[in-house]
C-alpha cells in the first residue's frame, strides 16, 4: 500500500504525534513540512522544524519500499541543509514498515547506534506495537492498522473499533476526522474487491459512502487516469472513439473495484 500522502497528512496535522509515536523527547512546538532541496532535483519526505532557533529540526523519510539509497539520500539532505544554515542542528529519522525493508547500508546505519541520537532509524510495526503498550487509545494505533495489519480478517473484524477509536479520541477533536477520512481511505485501498455497501457495513456507518472524502478522491483518480490513458490510446490509434472508449473503460474499473 501506498502511504506517502497520508503520511504526510498525518504529521502536518499533528507534528508531535512524531515524537509520541518514536518516544523522542522534544521541547517547543514543532511543524511538518515539505522541503524543496536546493541543489537537488526531489522534495524530501518530510522537516520537523522547531519554532525555536535553539531546538534541532528532524529531516524524515519514510519508507514502506525496498530502497537501497535511503540512507544516502537522508545523509545527503541532512548535510545540504546544514551546510545552508551552519547553525542550526539537523538530525535524521528514518521510519520503515518494518525491519526488512532496512538495507542496513554501512557506515550509515552505524550512525544510528550512537549516544548522541543525531540519526536514528525505526520500524513502524514495532513503534507501533510499543506504542500500544504505552498508550493504547491513542488514534496512531487505530489509523495504521489498514497498514500493518496483514491478516484481512482480523482487520475486518475490528475495522469498526478502530474507525470508532479515531473519530472519538478525546483532546483530539481538531484532528480526527481528518484522521477518520485517511483510515476510510487506506481500507478502500486494502479492501479493492468489496462493494461500497460491504465496506459501509464494514464500519457500521449510517453515512453514505459515496458522502465521504475517500470515495470522491478514488473517483477523481480514476476520472484523472481515464482521461489520459483514452487521450493516449486515441493519439496511437489516431480515433477520436478511441478516447471516448478508454475513458469509459478506466472509469468502470475504478468504480467496479469499490
Amino acid at each position: 500500500m501506498e502511504s506517502d500522502k497520508e503520511l504526510y497528512e498525518i504529521f502536518q496535522l499533528a507534528p508531535e504525534f512524531l515524537f509520541e509515536l518514536t518516544g523522542i523527547a522534544y521541547q517547543g512546538s514543532y511543524s511538518f513540512q515539505s522541503v524543496k532541496m536546493k541543489g537537488l532535483e526531489r522534495t524530501m519526505d518530510g522537516l520537523l522544524r522547531s519554532a525555536n532557533p535553539g531546538e534541532p529540526d528532524y529531516v524524515i523519510e519514510f519508507e514502506n519500499q525496498a530502497n537501497t539509497k535511503v540512507y544516502y539520500r537522508i545523509i545527503t539532505e541532512m548535510a545540504l541543509l546544514g551546510q545552508q544554515n551552519l547553525r542550526k542542528i539537523y538530525r535524521g529519522i528514518i521510519v520503515f514498515g518494518d525491519s526488512r525493508l532496512d538495507p542496513k547500508t554501512e557506515p550509515w546505519v552505524s550512525f544510528a547506534g550512537l549516544p548522541n541520537k543525531y540519526f536514528q532509524v525505526f520500524y513502524l510495526d514495532e513503534l507501533l506495537k510499543e506504542l500500544s503498550l504505552r498508550e493504547p487509545q491513542h488514534p496512531l494505533v487505530a489509523v495504521f492498522q489498514p497498514f500493518v495489519e496483514k491478516d484481512d480478517a482480523k482487520l475486518e473484524k475490528k475495522a469498526a473499533f478502530y474507525y470508532t477509536q479515531i473519530t472519538e479520541a478525546k483532546d483530539r477533536s481538531a484532528i480526527r476526522e481528518k484522521l477518520g477520512d485517511i483510515f476510510f481511505h487506506w481500507l478502500l485501498v486494502r479492501f479493492k474487491n468489496k462493494t461500497s455497501q460491504e465496506v459501509n457495513k464494514m464500519l457500521n456507518l449510517t453515512t453514505r459512502l459515496e458522502e465521504t472524502r475517500a470515495y470522491k478522491e478514488i473517483v477523481a483518480i480514476g476520472l484523472a487516469k481515464g482521461r489520459a490513458e483514452g487521450e493516449a490510446r486515441g493519439k496511437a490509434e489516431g480515433k477520436a472513439e478511441g478516447k471516448a472508449e478508454e475513458k469509459v473503460k478506466t472509469l468502470t474499473g475504478e468504480i467496479a473495484r469499490l
